[in-house]
């Protein structure tokens, strides 16, 4: 199972994890893997790439083979990039949600308050 959690500071997404495997099919065959994990990888570099967040404010971490990644915007994000990067978050919660309405066995959603 595919789990994708999603961390908010005061009601503001900051970041997610996604960890695991979906085993929908055989490697190379899992539709529900690579779903998840073209909108992991579509968040981080919108991030980058059409809201300019610099990425020395992001932190993050990808482990392919293992079906992880952590992405986590800094303390040093100004407002109008924060505020951008809600865009981004919740477009790719929403992606997930639809994602998991079809293949809700597969795919977990949590949510994290952080400090």
């Amino acid at each position: 199972m595919i789990i994708v959690k999603l961390f908010r500071k005061n009601s503001i997404i900051c970041g997610y994890e996604v960890k695991g495997h979906a085993e929908y099919k055989p490697y190379g065959q899992d539709i529900v893997c690579a779903g998840v994990s073209t909108l992991s990888y579509t968040a981080l570099n919108s991030l980058i790439e059409v809201i300019n967040i610099d990425i020395s404010s992001i932190y993050y971490n990808i482990e392919d083979e293992e079906g992880y990644m952590y992405v986590m915007l800094k303390d040093n994000i100004d407002s109008l990039h924060l505020q951008d990067a809600q865009i981004i978050f919740k477009t790719f919660l929403t992606g997930i949600r639809l994602l998991n309405e079809e293949y809700d066995e597969y795919i977990s959603i949590e949510f994290e308050e952080v400090d």
